[in-house]
């Protein structure tokens, strides 16, 4: 029988994959970098962070715990690298991306099983990448969210 998390985990998944329908899932998003171009042009990566707990809980005689994640986002910059509006378009697109995502999270709880609790925490900005023989940068937006667990 899987785990509470192995369902929440699959529900999820599940779920971004229908939000970020035109993106392609990362492979490795523990490091955007080494992903393919075609990937990155619209990717996305979901990966465990460090930081979970054992909270310590009991709810109706269930236990919780808390694992953090990383989702990451990523968008191609199609321009030369001084191109200041074509790194605002990829940045526009991907608070765009976040928005989507943020928004099925308060509202859906982004389809996790009843057992679990999803919380939007904090995004670390965006961040540029360079692939060595890519002729644009990539942009990458991470955002972190804490999954609560409730299992017998």
């Amino acid at each position: 029988m899987p785990t509470t998390y192995a369902l929440t985990h699959a529900a999820i998944i599940a779920r971004l994959t229908t939000l970020l329908s035109s993106h392609k899932r990362m492979a490795n998003p523990y490091a955007p970098e080494t992903n393919l171009p075609g990937v990155l042009r619209a990717g996305w990566g979901f990966a465990i962070a460090p930081g979970g707990e054992n909270t310590q809980r009991f709810v109706c005689s269930t236990k919780s715990y808390r694992v953090n994640v990383t989702l990451v986002l990523t968008r191609e910059s199609v321009a030369l690298r001084a191109d200041s509006a074509a790194q605002d378009d990829a940045d526009i697109a991907l608070m765009g991306d976040w928005e989507t995502v943020l928004g099925d999270a308060h509202v859906n709880n982004l389809n996790a099983p009843g057992g679990a609790l999803v919380r939007a925490q904090t995004f670390q900005g965006i961040q540029t990448v360079f692939l060595e023989n890519a002729l644009s940068p990539y942009r990458v937006l991470s955002a972190n969210f804490d999954i609560e667990i409730f299992n017998a």
